[in-house]
């Protein structure tokens, strides 16, 4: 049986970054913040696992005026998580529930991950798991990938990857994996079906 590998954020929980400055920034401010500092990017290089201590230092030489924001997000980071992606306990439920094997590759801080955990304890059921910052390696990184297949002992043909990314999708899809660009529980469950990996309808449903 094919193993069904989950990306986290966005697909198995919902993350919004501006929830760690709620109550002190509008959410115009945020947005500049976001552009003036490239933090994207920034953070791009957080989920390669760059250690914290490091990029608040670059972080204060680049932008000092803009530290006191860095400083809340890390702070404040359990606020940005909001919950499970609707649907998708149900779904990675059933899934369980017919012996499919599950996995994660999420792009994630590795200083940041044991939020992740506290949320939503699910993720420790999903089975064997690469957190990028905990290997230095993040998707789209066609490595990440090889690393997966590795852990969880697996041919790309044996592998179905879910992601919000299209990026991270092409990569996977790229290495010759059964890659689904995610956009929700339903048409997740649809796809699954298809590949004879979920029931119809949930198996948790009335």
């Amino acid at each position: 049986m094919k193993t069904v590998v989950f990306d986290l954020g966005q697909v198995v929980i919902k993350w919004d970054p501006f929830g760690s400055q709620e109550g002190f920034l509008t959410s115009q401010e945020w947005d500049d913040f976001l552009v003036r500092t490239d933090f994207w990017s920034f953070n791009r290089s957080l989920d390669a696992g760059v250690d914290l201590a490091v990029a608040r230092k670059w972080f204060q030489s680049h932008y000092p005026a803009d530290l006191e924001i860095f400083d809340r997000y890390v702070a404040r980071f359990p606020a940005t998580l909001r919950g499970p992606v609707p649907g998708m306990l149900e779904l990675i439920e059933d899934l369980h529930a017919m012996s499919v094997p599950t996995a994660v590759l999420s792009n994630w801080p590795h200083q940041l991950f044991g939020h992740a955990l506290a949320h939503l304890p699910v993720i420790d059921k999903l089975g064997p798991r690469i957190v990028s910052g905990e290997v230095g390696l993040a998707k789209p990184d066609r490595r990440i990938f090889e690393r997966l297949l590795q852990l969880i002992d697996k041919s790309p043909k044996e592998v179905v990857f879910i992601d919000d990314n299209v990026d991270n999708v092409e990569a996977a899809s790229a290495l010759g994996i059964d890659a689904i660009l995610f956009t929700d529980a339903d048409q997740l469950r649809t796809e699954l079906v298809q590949r004879r990996l979920a029931p119809t309808m949930g198996l948790h449903h009335s």
